[in-house]
C-alpha cells in the first residue's frame, strides 16, 4: 500500500545523542560512497526498534498512547557495517544487549496488543547509513556506543523522518505533525 494522506508509515526508534550522532556521521563520511548512494542526514540516523508499515492515520492517537513502554535505558555498541538487500548500507551491532532487547520484546507485546503485526525475523540492531550503496567496500569503523533513554513513534516521509511521540525517562511530544 503506498502512503496516502490518510495513512503513514511508521516506526519505532532510538535517536543517538549528539556524540553517538556524531560518531555515526564520522563513520558515514569516511567511506567511499558509491555513484548513486543516498545517505541518511545526520538529523535522521536512528536505531529503529520496530518498523510499523502504513497505519491509517486515524490510528495514531491511540498508538502514542498505548506504545509508551517507559522507562528506557539502554547502550549498545554499533562495532561493525554490513551490506544488506537492495544496497542499504547499515552501521551494526554484533549483539543485542539485554536492555535493548527487553525494550524490543515490551514494545512488540504492546503492538501484538494494538493489533498491529510485528517482524518475526530475529532483531539486527543498526543505524543505516545509505541506501543505493551497492558495490561499496567499506572502510575500517570505530565502534559506536549509543546510550539512550528514551525512544520515539515516527513516520517516514520522503527521506525524513519526523518524530510524532517521544517515550522514556525524559519524554516530550513533538510539535510538528505530519
Amino acid at each position: 500500500m503506498a502512503q496516502d494522506d490518510d495513512h503513514l508509515r511508521l516506526f519505532l526508534a532510538l535517536w543517538p545523542g549528539r556524540t553517538a550522532q556524531a560518531r555515526a556521521v564520522a563513520c558515514q563520511s569516511a567511506q567511499s560512497w558509491p555513484s548513486g548512494a543516498r545517505l541518511i542526514a545526520p538529523e535522521d540516523l536512528h536505531l529503529t526498534l520496530h518498523f510499523l508499515g502504513n497505519v491509517p492515520r486515524d490510528r495514531l492517537p491511540d498508538l502514542c498512547t498505548r506504545l509508551d513502554v517507559s522507562p528506557c535505558q539502554v547502550a549498545v555498541t554499533l562495532d561493525r557495517l554490513a551490506l544488506w538487500q537492495k544496497g542499504v548500507a547499515a552501521l551494526v551491532s554484533a549483539t543485542v544487549p539485554p536492555a535493548l532487547r527487553e525494550l524490543h520484546e515490551r514494545l512488540a507485546e504492546r503492538l501484538w496488543s494494538t493489533g498491529m503485526r510485528v517482524d518475526e525475523r530475529p532483531y539486527r540492531p543498526h543505524i543505516t547509513l545509505a541506501r543505493h550503496a551497492a558495490g561499496i567496500t567499506f572502510a575500517p569503523v570505530h565502534p559506536v556506543k549509543l546510550q539512550a533513554v528514551q525512544y520515539a513513534l515516527a513516520a517516514s516521509q520522503h527521506g525524513h523522518y519526523p518524530r510524532l511521540c517521544w517515550y522514556g525517562v525524559r519524554a516530550k511530544r513533538a510539535s510538528r505533525r505530519p
